[in-house]
């Protein structure tokens, strides 16, 4: 046992202990684990070679944003380590056909008779609807809801839908769509803080730390992200797009762009609820370290940005999502940028697959030089779903394609 004092003591470290003794220490902690057997050893509940996680988590909704989290904190390890610790593969799930956890179609099916049977009679026909949903209802992505017949058929197979938070925010936001070519102002692949070594910082210089950079090491690097913009910049006019990925995705310079001149926004970046992390309120994007900036663009700080563009796109997870109050629906990061100015805001309402989000992004563009918002969005997710398809390919569930709605437009 080393000498000194200590901030934690661990006692045991198994699965559990291990990981809290890891992560404290990282956050700069001096911390002391005590274990009976020595690390790495065969006598807990978890142990042995190799352990199987999974992200389809039947048990319950809430376990599947720790189990998407669990996958980053493993690429992050990995990337620290330099040992390959993570190894996807693909599964089989096996259950009775007449299992509710089986027929996700039926489900869905079910479920729009019981929100929209009672409204059937004046939705037969309509190719666009306007949905203001009600308290949990926000959170429900109503072009998955199934729309009758033998087999599974999707309200986007039939309709445009689009959302608005409240009745108010639609009749003060009515504008028409601003003249002028095509501009596109992009930002993605922020560069995240670095965790010190533990025990290399004074006290003040932790404090300085944990003030500035919150937590933002434990955010996975997003690559793809990059790739996204920049093919999503080639359907723009030659010189109308401005990129900012790696150092110059941050905070203050996003604040001192002159937005106004873009028609199109896209950040495609993490996005985090308010809350998920500790000292963070609001529903956030993620950006890059740097002095003076905590790295988390909040909602209330995106509500102060000028824009003016048609469609802003929040290409990250849980963007959708926030705390309702009766009356103004979610107030979340798409009731912030309309309040910004934005006319439409593309959002998600739950954690995505990255790359499928990639390829849905660039098809939602290539939509957009044609096609109003909306029904950009319902042929990308058509796109999608049709390709899958043909190729065998998961992308036609949709997980995949569902989350993604229109606020706005």
């Amino acid at each position: 046992m080393h000498g000194g004092s200590h901030d934690v003591i661990v006692v045991g470290l198994g699965g559990m202990g291990s990981a809290a003794a890891y992560h404290l220490a990282r956050r700069g902690q001096r911390v002391l684990g005590l274990e009976r057997f020595g690390p790495v050893h065969d006598q807990g509940s978890s142990h042995g070679g190799s352990r199987l996680i999974r992200q389809a988590c039947f048990e319950d909704p809430a376990y599947v944003p720790l189990a998407q989290r669990s996958y980053e904190l493993w690429r992050a390890l990995e990337s620290s380590s330099g040992d390959t610790l993570l190894l996807d593969t693909g599964g089989l799930l096996l259950g009775s056909p007449d299992s509710p956890m089986t027929d996700l179609g039926a489900r869905l099916t079910a479920l729009g008779t019981r929100l929209l049977g009672p409204a059937r009679p004046l939705l037969d026909g309509r190719t666009k609807i306007l949905v203001l949903p009600d308290g949990v209802l926000s959170a429900v992505p109503f072009e998955s809801l199934g729309v009758g017949g033998e087999s599974y058929r999707p309200l986007v197979a039939d309709a445009t839908v689009r959302v608005a938070p409240s009745l108010r925010l639609v009749l003060a936001r009515q504008r028409g769509l601003r003249a002028g070519g095509a501009t596109l102002l992009a930002l993605a692949d922020p560069v995240y803080a670095k965790s010190p070594a533990p025990g290399s910082l004074t006290k003040d210089e932790l404090a300085l730390v944990a003030r500035n950079s919150r937590f933002l090491d434990y955010f996975t690097p997003l690559p793809e992200t990059r790739t996204e913009v920049q093919a999503i910049a080639r359907l723009f006019p030659s010189g109308s797009s401005e990129i900012l990925v790696g150092d110059a995705a941050r905070e203050s310079v996003l604040k001192k762009t002159d937005l106004l001149r873009f028609r199109h926004v896209h950040l495609a970046t993490h996005g985090i609820l308010g809350g998920e992390v500790p000292g963070v309120g609001e529903p956030a994007l993620v950006l890059g370290e740097e002095p003076g900036e905590d790295g988390f663009l909040t909602a209330s700080e995106v509500e102060r940005l000028k824009l003016d563009a048609d469609l802003t796109v929040l290409s990250a997870c849980n963007t959708g999502s926030g705390e309702y109050f009766t009356g103004e629906g979610v107030m979340g990061l798409s009731r912030s940028f309309l309040l910004a100015g934005s006319r439409a805001v593309v959002v998600s309402l739950w954690p995505v697959a990255s790359k499928a989000t990639e390829r849905f992004m660039v098809d939602l563009y290539g939509h957009l030089r044609t096609l109003p918002t909306a029904e950009a969005l319902r042929r990308a997710k058509l796109d999608m779903i049709e390709r899958a398809r043909r190729s065998g390919g998961p992308e036609a569930h949709p997980f995949f394609w569902a989350p993604f709605i229109v606020f706005g437009g």
